[in-house]
């Protein structure tokens, strides 16, 4: 499992535990320091320990917390403590704090995104096949050809399943082919589900307009105005205007 979270100085001490949205592994160090940090003296001891909670990159989607048995160390020499370092984890957290270069579109950054995301990937080689398969996914939907798309899809598949992140994308592997029909006739009208979802944001308002309006004491100044404008709305009205609503912005969209 050491494997799934690709930092080479960590190994795992059990199992991970995981629910339906998170992951929590148990690492430790693989090997101590060879050498003080203060003078260089090359004979150690553990001196403490402490759990710490660090939350790393997600995994299929799902959130990922380290539990990291760090132990300090005691010089023999000059007797200065200190807790062993992790490169992987330092590097882990500088990437969390700069993973929107990972999710924007590459042609999107600018010349400093463009130079950090180049040194991430230059250093992860597992970073950097799993943000070519992501860029390759999107320059899927780039083309105007179903055809075309469809053959893009199924390279990308092909490649992504022989790779070593196909435990990432695995999720979004399956959820395409479940759904390749309608997925892909996105290349018919160029639309995604976002309509579907304004749609239905613009349903739960005017409802909940209804709610809050009916629901008002009487003695709260926006009674009265609010009273007065739905006093002869029905209900169904208020549904009835709300598809029709729908229906022009889901129409204005397939122009």
């Amino acid at each position: 499992m050491s494997d799934l979270l690709f930092l080479p100085d960590l190994k795992t001490t059990e199992p991970p535990q995981e629910n339906e949205i998170d992951m929590m592994f148990k690492v430790e160090a693989i090997k101590p320091p060879e050498h003080c940090l203060e003078c260089g003296f090359d004979k150690l001891y553990k001196h403490s320990l402490r759990k710490q909670l660090i939350m790393d990159l997600p995994i299929r989607l799902k959130r990922v917390g380290l539990q990291l048995n760090r132990r300090r160390y005691k010089c023999r020499d000059c007797g200065s403590t200190f807790w062993e370092r992790l490169i992987s984890i330092d590097e882990r957290r500088t990437l969390m704090r700069e993973r929107y270069i990972l999710l924007k579109r590459k042609h999107d950054l600018n010349e400093r995104d463009a130079f950090l995301l180049e040194t991430w990937l230059g250093n992860i080689p597992e970073l950097k096949e799993a943000h070519e398969l992501k860029e390759e996914f999107y320059r899927i939907w780039d083309t105007a050809n179903p055809d075309e798309g469809r053959d893009r899809y199924r390279y990308w598949r092909k490649r992504c399943l022989s790779s070593k992140s196909k435990d990432s994308f695995k999720d979004l592997v399956r959820a395409i082919d479940n759904w390749q029909d309608e997925i892909f006739n996105y290349f018919d009208k160029r639309l995604t589900n976002a309509y579907t979802e304004s749609i239905n944001s613009i349903i739960r308002q005017v409802e909940r307009m209804w709610v809050e309006a009916t629901h008002l004491k009487r003695y709260e100044p926006r009674y009265c105005l609010m009273r007065t404008f739905i006093r002869n709305v029905s209900h169904d009205l208020i549904q009835a205007l709300s598809a029709r609503l729908c229906y022009m912005i889901l129409s204005i969209g397939m122009m």
